[in-house]
């Protein structure tokens, strides 16, 4: 999928940038050079972030529960 029509950044290249690091739609242009032109890709790529945030997050608790139940045991 286009996110940014202006700088062609595809959800592949929103994916590259948050496992890079990227946490705002800005750090993803910025991964790739770029700048915003006309703005209206940032929910778009906002809202993919958000997806890498809340998979980050549910893997950081499930390494906790299971560093957990390994402790446990």
């Amino acid at each position: 999928m286009i996110h940014c029509v202006c700088n062609n950044i595809n959800t592949a290249k929103v994916d590259e940038a948050a496992h890079a690091g990227a946490c705002r739609p800005k750090d993803v242009l910025a991964h790739h050079g770029k700048a915003f032109n006309c703005g209206q890709c940032k929910g778009s790529i906002a809202e993919r972030l958000s997806c890498h945030a809340n998979r980050g997050l549910i893997l950081a608790v499930s390494s906790r529960q299971d560093i957990a139940l390994i402790a446990a045991e």
